[in-house]
């Protein structure tokens, strides 16, 4: 395979991770994450800290709780395909889309956000949600 497409251990960490949560969804996420996530990973959703006043998640158990949590707000949720691009050394852009179905309401959503990964060593280290794909690479292009 030619170098140039050959993918990056964060990209190919990356897809292996978004595919984990959206084959399998939360209940087995702690069975499929693996060695996917630092253990101390650190989960900064675009949301939540708004709502709550907590600014992030840390620790594989923190994210698998968020999303629980999160599920939990949610009749259905489906994944959509996402795209993988890796912005900087080790840091993983994914663009993505999800239609979830209101828990109370029943109301249908399509939504299109952003996710920003940092990798080291193939494991995910920090990562962060994006309301849009564009306050996602204003991030970082900050960075």
């Amino acid at each position: 395979m030619n170098e140039a497409k050959q993918k990056s251990e964060a990209v190919a960490a990356a897809e292996q991770l978004y595919e984990a949560v959206r084959e399998h969804g939360v209940p087995a996420m702690s069975e499929h994450f693996g060695g996917l996530l630092a253990e101390d990973f650190d989960w900064r959703p675009a949301l939540i800290g708004t709502v709550e006043g907590r600014a992030s998640y840390v620790g594989r158990e923190a994210f698998v709780d968020y999303l629980k949590d999160w599920e939990s707000t949610w009749e259905e949720v489906e994944m959509g395909p996402a795209r993988f691009e890796e912005v900087a050394p080790g840091r993983v852009l994914i663009p993505a889309s999800m239609r979830v179905t209101g828990a109370g309401s029943g109301v249908p959503l399509d939504i299109e956000m952003a996710y920003v990964f940092d990798f080291e060593g193939g494991q995910a280290t920090v990562g962060r949600t994006f309301i849009s794909r564009r306050d996602a690479e204003e991030f970082v292009a900050g960075a």
